[in-house]
């Protein structure tokens, strides 16, 4: 019905606003590469993210009739983030037309490859602690990695089980091993990738995901 609605009033662009868990970067994310998206989303903060899972999302539906972007304004609550929307919301609203935010020198695209999730059953830390009681007990700065290169070799913390903690691609394929390894029960990575939305919050952990791995692409647009 909403959708209905929507597509009668003839809308030239969809905002969906969300807030997360881990410490990010205000970003916008888009589901097309069409010119009119990448416009839409560069006008919030210093990173644009292309992603297709999950995709029950307000931007995908949207992104059938009209430019569509969800814009990730950090931390619930923080002042920062709703200023940071409000203004956003306020420019979109008053251009005459869609156009690339000027002021950003060069529109990198990152793209979501896949997304890091943990056991219902794990007990998890952030002690960073070999002797643990914890079965994985991760790094404690985890959720200030996002959008920071994580090298090859680089080294996350501590499992007593890495089935405890596994790689989903955009299909729901298992692709752990091409991630991560064991180095005795240190978690080491085997190859250079960009987190997003790396959280501290068990909770969210557990019922959605650690967070996302993504790398950055050099788009063909459409237009």
């Amino acid at each position: 019905d909403i959708i209905d609605y929507a597509k009668s009033q003839n809308i030239f662009a969809s905002i969906d606003i969300h807030n997360n868990t881990g410490k990010n970067p205000h970003y916008g994310c888009v589901n097309s590469l069409d010119q009119k998206f990448i416009d839409l989303a560069s006008h919030f903060g210093e990173h644009t993210v292309y992603f297709t899972e999950p995709h029950n999302v307000q931007s995908l539906a949207f992104s059938k009739f009209c430019a569509s972007t969800t814009i990730e304004a950090g931390l619930p609550g923080a002042q920062l983030g709703i200023d940071a929307s409000l203004e956003y919301v306020d420019k979109i609203f008053n251009m005459e037309k869609l156009e690339i935010n000027s002021q950003r020198a060069e529109i990198e695209i990152y793209h979501t490859l896949a997304r890091m999730k943990v056991s219902q059953i794990a007990r998890i830390d952030f002690e960073d602690d070999l002797e643990s009681d914890a079965d994985l007990s991760f790094v404690s700065n985890l959720d200030s990695r996002n959008f920071e290169v994580v090298k090859r070799g680089s080294h996350l913390g501590f499992a007593k089980d890495l089935s405890l903690l596994w790689v989903e691609d955009n299909n729901g394929k298992d692709i752990t091993d091409q991630f991560f390894e064991l180095n005795g029960n240190e978690i080491i990575t085997k190859r250079v990738f960009i987190p997003s939305m790396f959280t501290k919050d068990v909770y969210i952990m557990k019922e959605d995901c650690l967070g996302y791995i993504m790398e950055i692409i050099t788009p063909t647009y459409h237009s």
